[in-house]
């Protein structure tokens, strides 16, 4: 233990040890603990497969203790929610009493969009969750409202995210979806404004809550700042090389456009409508109801 206990510290040469764990299990076929250790030590050299046997022979032999099946859960979310809902289906099953379960099976059921499942599950698990435990209580609300928002019951999914922002205010993900969807339908902007502010005080060069700022600024037509933060979201996604969104080139171009740069504004909808062919084959992407003619007409069009 203390050998496999310096390894995990170092991450290097990890894998002399699997020989050394494959002679004990020989040895020791009954002492699941060691299924536990040689798993945790194939997870850290990213052998998910390997690993999630040996946890599933660990969970087996203690099926009521959590740590096998978390183990197992860790091998396959979010790659796999098929097999993810399964693992926490049977870790509720022995462990009727551990929330992180239900919340995975309802995030992974909320992936499958089984959304009346995945609110089911997750009502099921807040229960368990004690009220002392706020970051997993915001987890959960914050989650609920999420599945409200996607079945159309907005006010219902406010409620939640109001839930979830009460019991961890620094709750990112909530902050930012909450903004989000408050600023699309042009509601309560103060707030949207407010909360959009922290995950960008939280998180200075997230392009995606910097894109959401400037937006919330430009649906008060505060345009010349909505421009500083739009513009350092599509600046932060090229430096670090990911793929710009459609919707932040074409918040670029509109608030381009409104600041007297209409040539400029044009190109970025061009670009917009460039990134949006790429874009049709990803899951969540919003198509814009007025992109086209806005690149027809050389105007901006509000949707």
């Amino acid at each position: 233990t203390q050998y496999i206990g310096t390894l995990y510290q170092t991450k290097k040469d990890t894998e002399a040890a699997n020989a050394l764990l494959d002679t004990l299990l020989t040895q020791h076929p009954q002492e699941s603990k060691l299924n536990l250790m040689y798993g945790n030590l194939l997870l850290l050299q990213e052998k998910k497969d390997e690993a999630r046997f040996q946890f599933q022979l660990f969970a087996d032999a203690n099926p009521s203790n959590p740590t096998g099946w978390e183990q197992m859960l860790s091998t396959v979310f979010p790659d796999s929610v098929d097999l993810a809902i399964s693992i926490c289906k049977t870790a509720i099953s022995y462990n009727e009493d551990q929330p992180q379960f239900y919340f995975y099976l309802g995030l992974s059921q909320f992936l499958k969009e089984e959304y009346e499942n995945a609110l089911s599950s997750l009502r099921d698990g807040l229960k368990y969750v004690p009220e002392q435990n706020a970051g997993l209580m915001s987890n959960f609300y914050g989650q609920i409202g999420d599945v409200f928002h996607q079945i159309n019951k907005n006010d219902s999914a406010y409620v939640n995210y109001d839930s979830a922002v009460s019991y961890n205010p620094n709750n990112v993900l909530v902050l930012y979806n909450y903004s989000y969807y408050l600023s699309l339908e042009k509601k309560d902007l103060h707030k949207a404004e407010s909360m959009s502010a922290k995950t960008v005080k939280l998180e200075p060069t997230n392009p995606t809550y910097l894109d959401t700022y400037g937006w919330v600024l430009f649906q008060q037509k505060a345009y010349t700042l909505a421009k500083i933060y739009i513009a350092n979201a599509v600046k932060y996604s090229e430096e670090s090389g990911e793929k710009v969104s459609s919707e932040v080139y074409e918040h670029y171009g509109d608030v381009l456009y409104l600041t007297d740069e209409k040539e400029e504004a044009l190109k970025y909808w061009i670009k917009a409508k460039e990134r949006s062919a790429t874009e049709d084959a990803e899951p969540g992407t919003r198509k814009s109801p007025t992109l086209d003619r806005k690149i027809e007409t050389k105007t901006y069009i509000e949707q």
